[in-house]
């Protein structure tokens, strides 16, 4: 009865309309498999979820689109339109579901995809390919887990709408990943996305490109955005070019790599909090004067206002560069700036700040690549650089001293609970020793953790020593870093994991012999004086267990005649006896 009310529906709709398919407006939800009953036979199916498309497609108001767990593709013709003024949902599936452009010459457009007025999508796990764009238009949109290729126009472009863009990848795309008009409001929250090689037309566009804010907030959160083939395309931008309305931005924890510039800011009426970010090597631009700062912030009118801090700025033809008139802070004495700015610069120069504008600046709480205050006057670039030019005046007194110092660090087992809880260790200073405790009940040895240093931001280390041994029955182990600045002050930290011998009892060395050790023969014994049964547990340097036997007897015999050399490590344990050897495999 429903597949009859459908053909019904449809092909009036089809009389009136033309070449389209248009949905009845009834509250109706269907599928593409649903679809496939149209006379006209513009949606066909060659196998169970795999459609084609040769008609432009409408969903009426009241309706909903349902891209079901099944539905494996669709392909859409050259030219062709889907408009959505229902509701678009997306079951739960396990794999990306691919809608896919097609054209038979370079002159064709691609599909386009249309959500207007009264449209909902809630859009998972689709990969979208060659495709012209998708339209959004004051309606309401998530796109989450979702993947955007080899768009011949801006993916999204969106007006007077508050958009969501989640976990989703955007790569390989002709123009803008993300893109709204001068003359339109609407706040995005774009979050946890990677952007990577887009604007391929090499236009002076980023790959996110956002026009004036509507009331709520724009959020610009944890994104990788990364550059490659497009000199001209920078990383963020944020304008209010025709002051609408109060643009308010978050712009946090992104990594911002490799573009023409990292994040610009332009007009009147916009706050941006720009924080925790990093802006990593944005030199792509060719001549210095029309780009390649980390941060640009220029303002028409000091409306245009940012607060800047704690971020990672480096490698980029510019550091931080203000324009004209601003409101920029970027530390203050009772909220110090926390950013860490080095290696920037053009033409043999080094432009940490350049403050290229009216306006004064407090910049205070900062690093500039030293820790004196003279090296920092060296490379701001402000009043006492070009009195002439009348431009103001950057307070940065005092700045921020960079040293070899590990904070904290925190000791985890891939694959395993402790990743959740990491033990945290406790520093001794004077020795720039760590040293940590924990409990042998895990299942891996100490040669699979996974160390992480808490450096101050800036701060880099190496590890260059590395070394397990037992003292009677406590597995130790000691990793010894290089720490060093970006001005060049180093030191030399230890991080110290050892086994917590509390309630376990005595099990000496001395009681378990593995031999021949290293072994080339193909067989290695491991012999425990005990007349207890043990449990034995092999695993190679990936910390996979390659070889288990419980209850074996006190003389056990394994062949190793198929592992690869290298380290390897033996865990025997008797009751809550635990004890663990080094094995090295030559042949």
């Amino acid at each position: 009865m429903k597949n009859c009310f459908y053909t019904i529906l449809l092909c009036c709709c089809t009389l009136i309309c033309g070449a389209q398919i248009v949905s009845p407006g009834a509250g109706e939800r269907i599928t593409f498999q649903d679809l496939t009953i149209h006379p006209s036979g513009a949606v066909t199916t060659s196998a169970a979820g795999f459609y084609h498309v040769s008609q432009s497609l409408t969903l009426t108001a009241g309706d909903t689109l349902l891209v079901d767990a099944n539905l494996q593709q669709v392909t859409f013709d050259a030219g062709l339109t889907v408009q959505v003024n229902g509701v678009v949902l997306c079951e739960p599936r396990d794999n990306k579901a691919l809608f896919q452009g097609t054209r038979q010459t370079e002159s064709q457009n691609l599909v386009t995809f249309r959500f207007d007025s009264a449209a909902v999508a809630e859009v998972s796990n689709i990969h979208f390919d060659s495709c012209k764009n998708i339209m959004l238009n004051e309606c309401t949109a998530l796109f989450d887990r979702c993947e955007f290729s080899h768009f011949t126009d801006k993916v999204f472009n969106y007006l007077s709408c508050n958009p969501v863009f989640e976990n989703s990848f955007f790569h390989d795309n002709q123009a803008a990943a993300i893109a709204s008009p001068a003359n339109f409001v609407g706040s995005p929250k774009i979050i946890n996305n990677y952007f990577y090689n887009n604007v391929l037309e090499n236009s002076n566009n980023p790959q996110i490109n956002l026009g004036p804010g509507a009331a709520d907030t724009i959020y610009i959160i944890g994104n990788h955005i990364e550059g490659m083939a497009s000199t001209m395309s920078g990383g963020i931008a944020i304008s209010n070019l025709m002051n609408v309305g109060q643009t308010v931005a978050i712009v946090r924890d992104n990594l911002v790599e490799h573009n023409r510039y990292g994040y610009s800011q332009n007009g009147n009426s916009v706050y941006a909090i720009v924080e925790d970010n990093r802006f990593i090597d944005n030199d792509l631009e060719v001549n210095p004067n029309n780009g390649g700062s980390g941060i640009s912030i220029y303002g028409y009118s000091t409306s245009c206002a940012a607060k800047i801090r704690r971020n990672l700025i480096t490698g980029n033809l510019w550091g931080v560069t203000a324009i004209y008139y601003h409101a920029v802070d970027m530390g203050t004495a009772e909220d110090p700036g926390g950013n860490v700015i080095y290696n920037n610069g053009n033409g043999g120069v080094t432009y940490a700040l350049f403050n290229n504008a009216f306006s004064p600046m407090s910049a205070v709480g900062n690093y500039w690549g030293n820790n004196t205050e003279t090296f920092a006057e060296e490379v701001i670039f402000h009043y006492p650089d070009q009195p002439a030019n009348n431009l103001g005046v950057v307070t940065y007194s005092p700045v921020m001293p960079l040293e070899p110092v590990v904070n904290g660090c925190k000791v985890y087992w891939p694959g395993t609970a402790t990743e959740v809880n990491p033990y945290v260790g406790v520093l001794n200073v004077d020795s720039n020793l760590f040293e940590l405790q924990y409990y042998y009940d895990y299942g891996l040895s100490l040669g699979f953790a996974v160390v992480e240093l808490d450096l101050p931001l800036g701060v880099q280390a190496e590890m260059f020593d590395f070394e397990i041994y037992q003292d009677r029955s406590v597995d130790i182990r000691v990793d010894t870093y290089k720490v060093f600045t970006p001005h060049g002050d180093t030191a030399v930290w230890k991080v110290k994991l050892k086994t917590d011998i509390n309630g376990v009892e005595e099990y000496q060395d001395d009681k378990v012999l593995v031999y021949p050790n290293p072994v080339s023969n193909g067989f290695v014994t491991i012999k425990n004086d005990s007349a207890e049964s043990m449990t034995v547990a092999i695993y190679n340097t990936m910390g996979q267990c390659i070889f288990s036997r419980k209850d074996a007897a006190n003389t056990l015999q394994v062949s190793t005649s198929d592992w690869h050399a290298g380290l390897y490590l033996v865990k025997i344990t008797q009751g809550n006896r635990t004890v663990t050897k080094k094995l090295t495999v030559s042949q």
